[in-house]
């Protein structure tokens, strides 16, 4: 009663008053869990196929064939569930899986990061085609058809953003057969 102090809200919703101990105790939470989650996962991920990395990419192989022939009779790989994540690439690629996880968190929690949809826009861009075109140029799915299946799924989170950006520059608001050509 009686302070004249400033309130300090939350632009994503004023209810919440952003000088509470309440405020300061999950925003200490959200940051544990995004070190967590964010970056502890991936980086497990990657030490634990990192002690497998002999194993998954056999140095005596100059074959791929032969490697990956090796990789699927041994015993001990095939009893790892969190190494069987890494089997489907092609032994070069063994760490491929904690990339794949980078790219998601990439476009679903730093995109988050940015306050306006200006950046928001460009960087997603910019880290969807990055990752098409290396995605592409690496290949490293051992099976063909996943390698393909993988390729056009990419292809189609690219074109699905591309197409928000038409909506959102209002290009298909248009009438006549420019709109058709647009959303086609």
């Amino acid at each position: 009663a009686g302070d004249l102090g400033h309130l300090k809200l939350l632009k994503a919703d004023l209810s919440i008053d952003c000088k509470t101990d309440r405020y300061d105790f999950l925003l200490a939470y959200a940051g544990l869990n995004v070190l967590i989650y964010c970056l502890g996962v991936p980086a497990m991920l990657f030490f634990k196929l990192a002690r497998w990395r002999h194993e998954l990419n056999p140095p005596f192989f100059t074959d791929e064939e032969r490697a990956i022939t090796a990789r699927m009779k041994n015993k001990k790989l095939q009893a790892d569930p969190v190494v069987l994540l890494a089997l489907p690439y092609r032994p070069r690629y063994w760490w491929y899986e904690v990339f794949s996880l980078g790219r998601r968190f990439a476009l679903t929690s730093v995109v988050l990061a940015f306050n306006h949809w200006h950046g928001t826009t460009a960087y997603t861009v910019l880290v969807l085609i990055s990752v098409h075109i290396l995605e592409r140029e690496w290949s490293p799915m051992i099976d063909p058809f996943m390698g393909n299946f993988s390729h056009g799924l990419s292809w189609q989170i690219l074109m699905s953003v591309i197409y928000m950006l038409f909506l959102d520059a209002k290009v298909l608001d248009a009438k006549g057969p420019g709109a058709v050509w647009y959303s086609v």
